[in-house]
C-alpha cells in the first residue's frame, strides 16, 4: 500500500495490517475472519489513534470493512476510499476462484499456487508483466492463515440492498480497474449510483493501477473535487 498510495501530501497515514495478515497474528479458523470482527479491529484503531474526521480507505475485502464500518459506526468521518470493491448484496464474484486457490495453498504451498495460477493467466492470454505481478501482495502472508481467510471472505456479505448506501452522509471515492475479474466494475458502479456523495475513477487496465503513486494520486486530486477545494 505504501508503492500504491506514495506520499498522499496533506496527510497523515495510518496502515493496519489487519487480522491474518502482515505483522498481525494468523488465523486458524473461519469464524476468527469474519466481517464483524475485522470492522471492530478497526473500531478499535481509530479510537486508539484518536483522530478526528478521518478518511478511512479499504482495498477489495477492505473496502467491505470500512463501508461497513461507516454503516454502522456513529463516528465522525472526513470521508471514505474504497479501492477496488469486491463485494457487495451477494458473496464475491471470486468466490469460487478463491476458494480454489486455499485448496491450492494447502496442496502445494503458497509459492507453488502463486506460480500456477500465474501460468494460467499467461496462458489465457494475460499480459506476462501484469501476469507475474499477480498475487504479490499475498506472497509475504502466513499461508496457512491466508488459506483460512480466502475461504472466509468467500462467504461475506455486506449489504441486503445497494439502497441500504443512501444512509451515508461522508463523501466517498471509490476506485477501480476495468476487467478486473476478481473485483467487478458492476459492484463499483452500484455503489457509485447510490451514495448520495461519490466520485467514480476507473484505471482503464491494472498497468496503469499498480504504477508507484498512481492510487495516491488520483485519492488526492479526487477527493479534493469531492471537498470542493
Amino acid at each position: 500500500m505504501r508503492a500504491d498510495l506514495a506520499e498522499l501530501p496533506g496527510f497523515r497515514l495510518a496502515l493496519l495490517d489487519q487480522r491474518g495478515h502482515g505483522a498481525s497474528s494468523p488465523v486458524a479458523t473461519e469464524a476468527e475472519f469474519s466481517l464483524e470482527y475485522l470492522v471492530h479491529d478497526l473500531s478499535v484503531v481509530v479510537r486508539t489513534l484518536g483522530w478526528t474526521e478521518p478518511v478511512l480507505c479499504g482495498g477489495s475485502m477492505g473496502a467491505a470493512v470500512v463501508l461497513s464500518y461507516a454503516l454502522t459506526h456513529a463516528t465522525a468521518l472526513r470521508a471514505l476510499v474504497l479501492i477496488a470493491p469486491a463485494i457487495g448484496t451477494s458473496r464475491p464474484a471470486a468466490s469460487s476462484s478463491l476458494l480454489d486457490f486455499a485448496d491450492q495453498i494447502e496442496a502445494i504451498g503458497l509459492a507453488g499456487a502463486l506460480d500456477e495460477r500465474r501460468k494460467n493467466l499467461k496462458e489465457g492470454g494475460i499480459p506476462p508483466e501484469e501476469a507475474d505481478g499477480f498475487g504479490a501482495q499475498w506472497a509475504r502472508q502466513d499461508e496457512k492463515s491466508l488459506a483460512v481467510a480466502m475461504r472466509a471472505v468467500g462467504t461475506w456479505r455486506l449489504l441486503c440492498s445497494f439502497k441500504e448506501l443512501e444512509r451515508l452522509k461522508v463523501p466517498v471515492l471509490i476506485v477501480d480497474v476495468r476487467d478486473d475479474p476478481l473485483h467487478p466494475i458492476q459492484v463499483a458502479e452500484e455503489m457509485d449510483a447510490h451514495i448520495v456523495a461519490s466520485s467514480l475513477f476507473v484505471f482503464p487496465s491494472h498497468q496503469l493501477a499498480v504504477q508507484p503513486g498512481a492510487i495516491g494520486g488520483v485519492i488526492s486530486r479526487e477527493l479534493a473535487s469531492l471537498w470542493g477545494t
